[in-house]
């Protein structure tokens, strides 16, 4: 499709995330900045870029396409909380706990149903030991997405501690 339709970005995007998927990071990194040359400043874009180098362990360039997606949608009326989500999630896995609670709070704020980000946002509190706000995060995961089988996993021993 894209040999056809060399200047779609969108096309670029759905390759970056296809390779993404397979593992083969490089891969959607080039067809992720592939996609921001044709449409630069788009937010998705920058974001699963993000990932691409998270998927990498590249933390440093991974932290900057996180913060430059959330940087590029500071001025718009409508926001994703997808860059807050993923670099929270990053944080985390870098065991700073009280940094990715900053950011889980504006996903929170922008998207306030979305259980993953209560989830990241319970797994933080549980891993600086406030079980109180880790089991009120946590419900609220499972308010939104019952099915959410690691989030009993999550709060079994949230409860049982308490």
């Amino acid at each position: 499709m894209l040999a056809w339709t060399p200047n779609d970005a969108d096309g670029w995007y759905y390759l970056g995330r296809a390779k993404y998927t397979e593992n083969r990071f490089d891969e959607a990194i080039n067809a992720f900045e592939h996609a921001l040359r044709l449409c630069p400043g788009d937010v998705k874009f920058e974001d699963n870029l993000g990932l691409a180098y998270a998927g990498l362990n590249r933390i440093g360039e991974a932290l900057v396409a996180y913060k430059t997606a959330i940087e590029w949608q500071s001025h718009s009326p409508s926001k994703s909380s997808a860059p807050y989500i993923d670099i929270a999630d990053l944080l985390l896995d870098q065991s700073r706990p009280p940094d990715a609670i900053a950011y889980l709070q504006q996903a929170i704020a922008i998207a306030p149903n979305d259980p993953k980000a209560h989830e990241l946002l319970g797994k933080a509190y549980t891993r600086l030991n406030d079980l109180p706000k880790a089991q009120s995060e946590l419900e609220n995961a499972l308010r939104f997405a019952p099915q959410n089988k690691n989030v009993h996993c999550m709060l079994a021993p949230v409860y049982r501690k308490q």
